[in-house]
């Protein structure tokens, strides 16, 4: 009780993975998740993925259509991703593109568009795979992501990684 019935938000995806969510203080739902589409112009011995970050919005009680708001990269990369709505009207969303992770921004009313959102900044310098974003009440953003690590005084670790804040 009290469940709505299933509703299909990456219709027209080939693909959907990795979702996440954030609500705004204006009752819009935001959701991004990581997709792709194949590269049919590929060669035959090339990755034949071009890595995407999709969005969708629910406001006042009606979805918008979907759209591609992000090129990460090809190759199949994993698009991790996480999203907060931040008290300055902007949807903010950490993002991995390849092996690193990026921070991008937009206003909420223009999230849809790829062009609303701010050039992707760097955040890890080395490889990088999970990340969680939240807002705090003084609009302060706090990210969280595990990059890998190479530990001077373990240099039998080639594959270790870290918390970061």
């Amino acid at each position: 009780a009290g469940w709505s019935a299933p509703f299909e938000v990456s219709n027209t995806a080939r693909f959907s993975w990795f979702p996440d969510l954030a609500v705004a203080a204006d009752g819009g739902v935001h959701i991004v998740w990581a997709s792709g589409d194949p590269d049919a112009n590929a060669p035959r011995d090339a990755t034949r993925s071009i890595d995407l970050l999709r969005y969708r919005r629910l406001q006042d009680g009606a979805w918008l259509e979907s759209n591609d708001i992000l090129y990460t990269g090809r190759g199949g990369y994993t698009v991790r991703n996480s999203a907060a709505a931040g008290r300055d009207g902007r949807l903010h969303v950490l993002v991995r593109m390849q092996t690193r992770v990026y921070v991008t921004s937009a206003p909420w009313d223009e999230a849809w568009s790829a062009r609303a959102w701010s050039e992707p900044q760097p955040l890890t310098d080395n490889v990088a795979y999970y990340t969680a974003l939240a807002v705090d009440q003084n609009n302060a953003l706090h990210a969280l992501w595990s990059e890998a690590v190479q530990p001077e005084d373990d240099p039998g670790c080639p594959v270790c990684s870290d918390l970061f804040y």
